[in-house]
């Protein structure tokens, strides 16, 4: 099985969102990322990696859903 090919990933970022969110909400989309980058966060940590980038994603992640969901 092959690995991700994290350059094409890259170049083809806005494609790949727009197909997600025709498929989900984008409040789902921005919930996994959110999700993702959170449970990132004590795993950096735990290899004494900086994890300021992280949490300050994490923070902005959870802003946008704020944003789109103020009940949720």
């Amino acid at each position: 099985m092959r690995g991700i090919n994290f350059q094409s990933l890259l170049k083809n970022w806005d494609l790949i969102i727009d197909k997600l969110c025709e498929e989900v909400s984008t409040h789902d989309v921005l919930q996994v990322a959110t999700q993702h980058v959170k449970n990132m966060i004590p795993e950096l940590k735990k290899k004494k990696i900086d994890s300021k980038k992280a949490e300050e994603a994490y923070k902005h992640l959870q802003a946008a859903l704020k944003l789109l969901d103020p009940e949720g």
